[in-house]
């Protein structure tokens, strides 16, 4: 007897929430990591009856998640936004909790990078092959390894900026 749709889903979503969570994670604040996350499982639902099995589950995820992720950054980067100022609000200067700890500094800098070098990165982190990123991020092979070369070298010198003050 073959499953029902929700319950391949559901099942899927169980095996891979690990994923969903981490990937929800690194583009959230603590603030919002619950909207973003169900916003990534209503959008896995509504994608799920047209998955067809030519990548691999995982990879659909995660391409799943990073679409909705970032239309929905895009969206809310087109509002105006509206802040009152008082001494509560104001910038304030930027300061790394764990300046000695480096994870902490290149998580910190990978942050501070486009929303696609930062997907590249974090693939690339996790363990992904080239090929892999590229398809994930539909682009080519040959645009992830230029573009992860020229990441490479921007958080070169963005670490060099932070940490020694020069270029």
């Amino acid at each position: 007897m073959q499953k029902s749709l929700k319950q391949r889903f559901l099942r899927m979503v169980n095996d891979y929430h690990g994923l969903i969570n981490s990937i929800c994670r690194m583009y959230s604040k603590e603030s919002n990591f619950e909207d973003i996350r169900q916003d990534v499982l209503l959008q896995l639902w509504r994608a799920y009856p047209n998955f067809r099995g030519e990548s691999t589950a995982k990879t659909w995820i995660y391409r799943v998640c990073l679409n909705t992720i970032l239309a929905k950054r895009r969206d809310e980067s087109r509002r105006p936004k509206y802040v009152a100022m008082d001494e509560d609000t104001a910038p304030q200067a930027v300061s790394l909790p764990f300046a000695d700890d480096h994870m902490q500094q290149l998580h910190f800098l990978v942050q501070q990078l486009s929303d696609l070098d930062n997907a590249i990165t974090l693939l690339h982190l996790e363990g992904y092959a080239h090929k892999e990123i590229a398809e994930i991020l539909q682009l080519t092979p040959t645009n992830v390894s230029t573009r992860f070369n020229r990441i490479k070298s921007k958080l070169k010198k963005m670490y060099k900026r932070m940490t020694y003050g020069m270029e």
